[in-house]
């Protein structure tokens, strides 16, 4: 039987994540050129990784299939200015599942991993960014309980 376990993300796992991580980027670049990524976007971002897995304020969580790193979340939490209520929120910076692997359940038990994570940090708002032509991912987290919150607009000035 094929089942996925989830696990905090270890330093072996970073090639894995890295290599998911692009796939998500280079689908997004497709859509809107703003996702362009530096030349050594690889290596930068497998340095953050790096840096998550040694803080307290960030969770890394992979999803195997057998041995074989399948899916990731990268979640953090930050503190908000002073003048609001909410002093701490989530934040998702990002999850991705390997295409052949996707509508399989393996995002959502992504995104119940974190969410289990942010409540043990006393977490009770996440929010995250949703590319605009990525309706898919819009419908997935809209089915997670996420609902619309800001807008985010670009103005390119040269």
């Amino acid at each position: 039987m094929n089942i996925v376990r989830i696990r905090t993300a270890e330093f072996g796992d970073i090639p894995s994540v890295v290599s998911l991580w692009r796939g998500m980027l280079d689908f997004h670049y497709l859509r809107d050129g703003r996702f362009e990524l530096a030349e050594d976007a690889d290596a930068l971002f497998a340095s953050h990784l790096e840096q998550a897995l040694l803080r307290n304020d960030h969770r890394v969580a992979v999803a195997l299939r057998e041995a074989q790193v399948v899916g990731y979340v990268h979640a953090a939490f930050l503190e908000n200015l002073e003048m609001f209520r909410i002093r701490r929120y989530g934040l998702l910076s990002d999850l991705a599942v390997a295409p052949e692997m996707r509508r399989q359940g393996i995002g959502m038990a992504l995104w119940h991993a974190a969410q289990q994570w942010f409540s043990e940090q006393g977490i009770s708002s996440v929010q995250l960014n949703v590319s605009e032509a990525n309706p898919e991912a819009q419908e997935f987290w809209r089915a997670c309980g996420f609902r619309e919150f800001l807008k985010v607009l670009w103005c390119d000035l040269a």
